[in-house]
């Protein structure tokens, strides 16, 4: 089960698509318009926030394992620019 620990906070965006693996002084660093789609799903989460895109959830195993995990109800679908995406908040640890 996520929770948060108290006094930290995370963001987190999840997409699916192709991109571009680049070896630049001996770092490997991912390039493409699906890479800037997840950094923008992560800039619109807030704290203690999963957001996942349509995409990454049209998998049917990757909505078994998240469904599973956390509950149907735990996902809540937002638009954002026109485009389907799933909102999850992090509970707050006891």
């Amino acid at each position: 089960v996520l929770a948060a620990a108290p006094g930290l906070s995370a963001r987190v965006g999840l997409h699916r698509g192709a991109a571009a693996a680049v070896t630049l002084n001996e770092r490997l660093d991912y390039f493409g318009k699906n890479v800037l789609l997840a950094i923008e799903l992560m800039r619109s989460a807030g704290d203690d926030e999963v957001v996942m895109s349509d995409a990454f959830l049209a998998d049917a195993g990757v909505r078994h394992v998240v469904e599973g995990a956390l509950g149907a109800q735990a996902l809540t679908s937002v638009s954002l620019e026109g485009t389907p995406r799933f909102r999850l908040t992090v509970p707050q640890a006891p």
